[in-house]
């Protein structure tokens, strides 16, 4: 399932655009600060998340690759 599109406006005003990765884990050092593109399940359907507001995490292109392990070895959020 994806995120319904008033969870996603939501998520994007309420990070004012911006990437909401802070993981130690990305390249970054501290709050990402680059624009945000996609729309991420901090805990997985798999695993009982669901598709509200609490549970959406604004993220760029790059920290949301990095949450699902893609291309990494740092595995998944």
């Amino acid at each position: 399932m994806a995120f319904p599109e008033s969870v996603k406006q939501q998520a994007r005003l309420r990070s004012r655009g911006i990437c909401q990765c802070v993981r130690e884990t990305c390249p970054h050092v501290g709050p990402c600060k680059a624009s945000g593109a996609e729309y991420h399940h901090k805990k997985g359907l798999r695993n009982g998340g669901g598709d509200e507001l609490s549970n959406c995490q604004f993220l760029c292109k790059q920290c949301h690759g990095q949450a699902h392990g893609e291309g990494s070895s740092l595995g998944r959020i």
